[in-house]
Order: C-alpha cells, then sequence, then structure tokens
C-alpha cells in the first residue's frame, strides 16, 4: 500500500489535519520526493523521521530519470510494506513522479491513496488577489510552449527554480510581449516574513538574485496597450510567427471574423485549399504555388489553434505526432536499415503492413479511410488495404477477367432498364478500372484529370475552328463535327 501526501504550499500552517495523522503514523515509513521544502521544518521539530530522495538529483541525467529511479524504489519498498511517499505543495499538481508511481502500482498490483493538500497555485492566487475562473493559462517553465500563450488572457509560470530558467523564461516571453511589459515575480506565497512580490519589466527578469525553488512568473492580460510599433508578431522562426499570428487574431484583441469561426466553420476551406495547391502544381507556377501552399497551411493552423484553446493538442502536439508516426513507419530508414524494399511499391505495401498493425482492436480494415475521398482515390485506398492482406489476385489477368465480367454485367444491367442495377454495374466497372490502374502503378485520379483535360483541349480546338469558318455547332452534322474531331486528334 502507497499513501501519497502533499507538504503544502511552503509552511507547517498549510497541512490539512488528515496529513498531520498520516505523518505521525509511527507504522509507516516515510519517503520524501525532496527536502528542500519549508515545512520539512515541522517533519525535524516533530522527530518524523524520514528518507529522502534527493541523492538522487546529483547523479542522474534528467528529472525524467531521477522520477523514474523514485518510482522503481517506491515499488520495491511497497512490495511488503505499507509507505507514504510526500512532495511538496498538492500531489497532483505539477508533480509527474506522482502520477508515474499509480502507473506503474496499479501495473503491480500495489493500491494507493492520495490525499489533498494545499497546492502553491492556491498560495499565489491569494497572494496575487486573483480569480482564476476570471481567466488564467498556467505553465511549467521547464516546458513552455508560447504557441499556447494568448495575449489577451493573464499567465502563471510556475518552477522558475534557477536563473538560468528565468532567462530561458525571458527569452521565451519575448517572442510574445514588448521588453518592457510589466511582469510579478512571486517567492515564497503564503509563508510568512517569507513571501516575496516585485512587479518589474520582463528584460529584468532573469537579473533578480533572490529566484529559487518557490518562484513563479505572474504576466495580466491586457496588463497596458502596446504602441502601434510594437504590435508585429515575432517569433524565433516564421513557423513560430505563423502559430502567434494566428494566435493574436483569435485573442480578444483581434479579429471579429477569426475569433467567431469552429472547426465546423471553417472545415470546407481546407478542401477548397487543397485543390488550389494541386491546381498551381499542374499550372507549374511556382510563385502561385507557394503563396497557394502557405493558404493550405493556414488552414492548418487555424484548426490547431481552436483545438489549442479548447485544451485538446497544440501545433506543437500535431508536429510531435506527424514525426513520430514518420519514424515508426519508416523503420527501414530508421531502425532497421538493413531490409530489402526495391522501390516504392514495396514501401507502399510495407507501409500498409505496418498501419494495419497499429489498427486497434475490433477496428475494421478500412476505418481510417474518410468516406469524403473523392471515389477513385478511395477506391484505389480500399484495394490497396485489402492487397495488404493478401485479398488481391495473383497476377494481373484476374483483373482483366474481372473488368470483362463487370462489362458483361453492365450490358445485362442496361437491357433490363433498371436505373439503380445499371448505377451498381458501373460503379463496380469503375472499381475494377480502378483495380487495372493499382495494378499497373497508374493514379486512377491522375488518368481521369488527364483525360478530362485532353478533352477539353481538343474541344477548345474544334470552337475555334468553328469560330473560324465564322458558324456555329448548329451548322454541322454530327459525322462532319466528328471529322473536324479526328482532324483535331
Amino acid at each position: 500500500m502507497i499513501n501519497i501526501i502533499g507538504l503544502g504550499a511552503g509552511s507547517e500552517l498549510h497541512l490539512t489535519q488528515e496529513t498531520i495523522n498520516i505523518l505521525n503514523d509511527k507504522t509507516k515509513k516515510l519517503y520524501l520526493r525532496t527536502d528542500v521544502h519549508p515545512t520539512v521544518n515541522y517533519l525535524k521539530d516533530n522527530n518524523i523521521n524520514y528518507e529522502s530522495f534527493d541523492y538522487l538529483y546529483k547523479s542522474s541525467e534528467s528529472f525524467e530519470d531521477i522520477y523514474h529511479k523514485i518510482v522503481d524504489n517506491l515499488i520495491e519498498y511497497a512490495t511488503n510494506n505499507e509507505i507514504t511517499y510526500a512532495v511538496p505543495g498538492n500531489p497532483v499538481v505539477a508533480e509527474k513522479s506522482v502520477f508515474l508511481l499509480i502507473k506503474k502500482a496499479k501495473e503491480n498490483n500495489i493500491p494507493v491513496k492520495v490525499f489533498s493538500a494545499l497546492s502553491s497555485l492556491e498560495a499565489i492566487y491569494s497572494a496575487l488577489r486573483i480569480d482564476p475562473l476570471e481567466g488564467l493559462i498556467i505553465m511549467d517553465a521547464t516546458n513552455m510552449k508560447t504557441s499556447k500563450i494568448k495575449r489577451g488572457i493573464s499567465l502563471m509560470i510556475v518552477q522558475v527554480y534557477a536563473q538560468h530558467i528565468a532567462s530561458e523564461v525571458k527569452l521565451s516571453l519575448s517572442e510574445i510581449y514588448p521588453d518592457t511589459y510589466p511582469i510579478k515575480v512571486i517567492k515564497s506565497a503564503g509563508i510568512e516574513n517569507e513571501e516575496r512580490i516585485e512587479e518589474i519589466p520582463l528584460y529584468q527578469l532573469d537579473r533578480l538574485d533572490w529566484i529559487d525553488h518557490l518562484t513563479t512568473v505572474f504576466l495580466e492580460g491586457n496588463s497596458f496597450p502596446l504602441p502601434d510599433e510594437e504590435m508585429e508578431i515575432s517569433g524565433n522562426t516564421e513557423i513560430e510567427r505563423l502559430v502567434n499570428i494566428v494566435s493574436y487574431l483569435r485573442s480578444p484583441d483581434g479579429c471579429p471574423w477569426d475569433k467567431e469561426q469552429t472547426h465546423d466553420s471553417i472545415k470546407k476551406h481546407i478542401i477548397e485549399e487543397a485543390y488550389e495547391v494541386i491546381e498551381a502544381i499542374e499550372l507549374k507556377d511556382k510563385e502561385l504555388f507557394r503563396e497557394e501552399l502557405g493558404d493550405l497551411l493556414l488552414q492548418v493552423v487555424l484548426q490547431t489553434q481552436i483545438a489549442s484553446e479548447n485544451n485538446d493538442f497544440d501545433f506543437e502536439d500535431v508536429a510531435q505526432a506527424i514525426s513520430d508516426k514518420l519514424v515508426r513507419r519508416h523503420p527501414h530508414v530508421f531502425i532497421e536499415k538493413n531490409e530489402e524494399l526495391k522501390d516504392a511499391y514495396d514501401v507502399k505495401n510495407a507501409w500498409e503492413k505496418l498501419k494495419n498493425k497499429e489498427k486497434k482492436e475490433n477496428e475494421s480494415l478500412f476505418s481510417s479511410i474518410p468516406r469524403a475521398l473523392p471515389s477513385l482515390l478511395r477506391a484505389e485506398k480500399i484495394q490497396r488495404k485489402a492487397s495488404s492482406v493478401g485479398f488481391d489476385w495473383d497476377n494481373i489477368s484476374g483483373v482483366f477477367e474481372k473488368i470483362s465480367e463487370e462489362t458483361e454485367e453492365l450490358k445485362v444491367a442496361y437491357e433490363s432498364k433498371d436505373k439503380e442495377k445499371i448505377t451498381e454495374e458501373l460503379g463496380d466497372m469503375f472499381f475494377s478500372l480502378v483495380n487495372f490502374a493499382r495494378w499497373n502503378k497508374i493514379d486512377a485520379e491522375e488518368s481521369l484529370i488527364k483525360a478530362n483535360d485532353k478533352f477539353v483541349t481538343r474541344f477548345k480546338k474544334v470552337e475555334q475552328n468553328i469560330k473560324d469558318n465564322n458558324k456555329e455547332f448548329k451548322d454541322y452534322t454530327l459525322d462532319e463535327l466528328e471529322k473536324i474531331w479526328q482532324s483535331i486528334k
């Protein structure tokens, strides 16, 4: 059994009676993540014995490494004993080791009980006289994501435990706020005779010599109007700048149209912009191509910004997910470099097999194929999925036989005058032709696009021929039009 307790915001006055009772229970061995916390003085004054994991901070390479070692030790101790694990503040606020411990304990069938406590956040709210329900973003200084910052909403940055962390925070905030933006730095909130709050301009943040593990930075939303010359949004990269611009457009001071948009209201623009990208590629217009790619990227960033505001995910999460997937789906490049894949066709097949392995239990093979795709493209994807599990012809002769079979069935349906049956058999014919294209590594959609373009080009020449003769289509018989067509071909 593992009891997980919090030592409060930094004073023995913050300890709950329940926590005090657990601390004074001599039958349960007490372990601290760290004894660098003011409440530890209460333990010493009351002769409460404990063991601390502070020694791991000197021998480990990262916080992640430290937390995993702490958890491994606690699981070993708790296998045959009831123990208590104490952390600063509230156990479920900014305590990664606690969540790792809960997960590992469940895997080892060790019961866990978590006891609530006063976190440093409540003490900071009181010290600053702020209500978080009026709008507040809270970030960990060691894992800041500037894409989540909204300049019109107040921001609190915790875990600013050292001067070099304060410097990194300053650099991140400087991407969005001017150097003179007023910030409040809070240390030891709620601790009598130690609490300290100073308001300084942003650029002075890393010049403070009193920053320690109980330090937090606070920025009030719209604390003062920004001069016009400082309204330009910046970022370390153009991608960051774009994300910050879209975030600002969606902020209270942003654009009325942008603020009103939802996932549904702008979803149609994704398709429209994608088709405009394709057209730019076909026109071989580099400037237009660049512009249209930007318009398509804007749709991705805007949809992601809306998701970020709903606390679903942000742009970095999207980028990380696709990066992880690319590495996972290309083991022949990043992992098993000796795997023999002769050409792009082999790579596609390997890709499909990997996707099938990732398929959730009871999920259909075709669940990941959107119905909204163009029909020819969807047919090709369906056939490729089926082929990846062995449901395919042994050779191309089977494909030809299927086309012949569907041709005969289409004739029979036509003769029946049953429109529903004709529609069904025509669909089967299209599906068989897409299969032929797949077998020959031809893009069926591209093939039909070229056929459409070829017809339009030739027909325009027929139109010009008729116009050159000062005539109209009605002046020609079908045979005469056919001759003009054949001459153009």
